[in-house]
């Protein structure tokens, strides 16, 4: 018997798979002229290119398996462009499908099925505008009534993918589909799209699965419902027409009430709504983002499940939510943000709500873990503070937005600050405690938070002299309060903020002191203080950071003292931010030599560790001194005269460390000025 070579074999396998692909493929038919267009979509797995504009095109069906390549040209007619009842059909773009004058009629027309558990025909839309003058861009019809009762729309699937769709109306399942336990029901998909109309852009009359990814719904009722279930993820939907408050459902369509998800119960169709939203904005210009109403005589509400899950709704002219008696969801809102507050038995265990002053939207947050809580804010009387996200923020703005602050609340707040909503501000008004729910991050709690939180307003102090043969006004510039004001302020704040068994004595007398009204005030305390008086080790300090031919004048002690009802309960040894100090200078100096100036220093001694600082001062020329200090202790003066010649750019009042300091000095702007006679006598 003759052998066949293997080469042979592979030969012939291949001949014969290149016979199944070429009898299996039909090339791209081009098409000009609307009866080539016409031949070519009427055969079966047909490609068809076409090659020119169609206008005035007649509605035919299209073959199952067939494909439309628009290739930018436009087929327009009076209706029923795409028609399709079984396999298969796609049009793909860029391209325009238009039709010019049909009320009832629609772009695309897609025939369910009337056996369960099959898929009957699918039509894919890419990359395509659609336009329609009247009627529906695209629905699913449904076939005659059947032995069962049903008017049939089985398996049937339009797929809406890149695509546009313009014009009176969007796209519907005809509401006499009502199949509720059907395996394979009606199906619209509409995938990185935009749906642009007059009218509703998706209505889902009849029972089928609308599924919306990444689109853009925009119309007069942007999402329209009466059965059904809907998926939206990552979309966003625009209700743009006029409200109505009075809206009628009725059976046959929906009157648009302007909400962003219109929602009607009417007994006349199948119910059973689903809704779940994710990552979805949701906004009516003039009604309610989620509106839901119901034909005279409904006895039950037609939703059966609703999941909002980090959605935004929006409503400016109305609230968020419009629902009546029949309407029993609770628990729906799973994050998110709204404009106005949602009921409470909307939001889902386990989030609260909390409200963003600054965006004037409402935040649905899972737990408070995720916002810093602030124990206490202290603010002094006058003192005013912006509600911003670096500062904190309460329930107290925007009064007016939240329905939970009731009068004796408000009357609360207000005995101790002023609102101001305009401007996002309060201002403390007089002085006293209470406590509230207080947030940072420009968010707080609408419900209550974990703990409470203390405002307490303080008067703003007075900052005095221990000198009463000097004029306080003279001793202390405003700038210098300011200082001091903001100071202590922060260290009532972590006083209020620490547990009262951890104080010690002093500050647990200020503690009190502050809850209870009493007057405080800082002392600016001044002494001269003899070597004697010293310890060994403070006078070896200040030597040890003097130069031999520097000359230790004396020392003296500034204190800032805290006072509670005129007597001192504590002292402020050192501040965060630095005062410019000035003193005068002793009467009974040596003289400055012919050709000398003198240069000032002051050596600082600070805290049990006896800190040294030697710190540069300025000689204002009017017998006064200058330096700056944030740590208040025992100072040492001392000077040296140096050489006038070394000085060729100097004024005579000063020398170059001086003209330094001065400018330093003339920009701070807050002094303490001491006068005290006794000083270094």
């Amino acid at each position: 018997m003759k052998r066949i070579s293997k080469y042979a074999v592979r030969f012939s396998f291949a001949l014969i798979l290149t016979m199944l692909f070429f009898a299996n493929s039909v090339s791209a038919e081009e098409v000009t002229t609307y009866d080539e267009y016409k031949k070519c979509m009427s055969t079966a797995n047909a490609t068809c290119d076409l090659t020119a504009d169609i206008e005035d095109a007649a509605y035919f069906w299209y073959a199952k398996g067939t494909t439309l390549n628009l290739n930018n040209h436009s087929i327009s007619g009076p209706s029923f462009l795409v028609l399709a009842s079984s396999g298969t059909v796609t049009v793909n773009g860029p391209g325009v499908l238009e039709t010019t004058d049909d009320e009832n009629g629609g772009v695309i027309y897609v025939y369910g099925g009337d056996k369960d558990n099959a898929n009957i025909v699918t039509v894919n839309i890419n990359n395509v505008t659609v336009k329609n003058d009247k009627g529906w861009s695209a629905y699913i019809q449904n076939r005659p009534k059947n032995a069962d009762g049903i008017y049939p729309a089985y398996g049937a699937t339009i797929n809406f993918n890149d695509s546009k769709l313009v014009g009176d109306a969007g796209v519907t399942i005809l509401g006499n589909f009502q199949d509720i336990e059907a395996k394979n029901p009606p199906v619209i998909n509409i995938t990185d799209s935009t749906v642009d109309v007059g009218e509703s852009a998706v209505y889902a009359a009849g029972y089928g699965l609308y599924n919306i990814t990444n689109s853009i719904l925009k119309a007069n009722s942007a999402l329209s419902v009466k059965s059904g279930t809907i998926n939206v993820k990552n979309s966003k939907i625009y209700g743009i027409g006029e409200f109505n408050a009075d809206v009628q459902s009725y059976n046959n369509g929906m009157r648009s009430a302007g909400g962003g998800i219109q929602i009607e119960l009417n007994d006349g169709y199948s119910d059973h709504i689903k809704m779940y939203l994710k990552d979805t904005e949701v906004s009516s210009e003039n009604g309610h983002a989620f509106h839901q109403f119901s034909a005279k005589g409904s006895v039950k509400s037609a939703i059966m499940d609703l999941v909002l899950d980090n959605c935004t709704f929006t409503s400016p002219k109305q609230n968020n939510f419009y629902t009546n008696d029949l309407f029993e969801l609770t628990k729906f809102i799973k994050g998110g943000k709204y404009s106005n507050l949602p009921e409470k038995s909307y939001i889902a265990d386990g989030y609260k709500a909390y409200y963003a002053a600054s965006e004037e939207m409402f935040y649905i947050v899972k737990g408070a873990e995720s916002l810093k809580v602030s124990d206490t804010i202290v603010l002094t009387v006058g003192e005013t503070i912006k509600l911003t996200d670096n500062t904190p923020a309460f329930i107290g703005h925007a009064l007016t937005n939240i329905a939970e602050l009731n009068d004796e609340e408000i009357e609360e707040l207000s005995k101790i600050v002023t609102f101001n909503d305009k401007e996002g501000t309060i201002t403390g008004a007089v002085p006293g405690t209470v406590k509230y729910h207080v947030y940072l991050d420009d968010a707080f709690a609408v419900e209550g938070p974990a703990k409470d939180v203390t405002i307490v307003v303080i008067p703003s102090v007075e900052v005095v002299s221990n000198d009463e043969a000097v004029n306080t006004d003279e001793v202390v510039t405003d700038a210098t309060a300011e200082k001091l004001n903001a100071e202590l302020a922060d260290e009532i704040k972590t006083l209020l903020e620490t547990d009262p068994e951890d104080l010690t004595e002093e500050n647990l007398e200020i503690r009190n002191a502050v809850l209870n009204g009493s007057v405080l005030a800082l002392q600016l305390a001044t002494d001269t203080v003899k070597e004697d008086d010293l310890k060994n080790s403070v006078v070896k300090k200040v030597n040890g950071a003097l130069e031999k031919e520097e000359t230790l004048v004396g020392y003296f002690d500034i204190t800032i003292d805290v006072l509670v009802d005129g007597d001192k309960v504590s002292e402020i040894a050192e501040l965060k931010n630095t005062l410019d100090v000035t003193v005068p200078l002793p009467t009974d100096l040596p003289k400055v030599a012919e050709g000398k100036t003198r240069v000032f220093y002051v050596v600082r001694v600070h805290g049990d560790n006896q800190e040294v600082t030697k710190l540069n001062a300025v000689d204002n020329g009017d017998g006064t001194l200058t330096f700056k200090s944030n740590k208040f202790s025992t100072f040492a003066l001392a000077y040296q005269d140096v050489d006038a010649a070394q000085n060729d750019d100097t004024p005579n009042t000063g020398s170059i460390a001086t003209i330094g300091i001065a400018l330093m000095v003339a920009s701070a702007g807050a002094f303490i000025v001491i006068k005290s006679k006794k000083f270094l006598d």
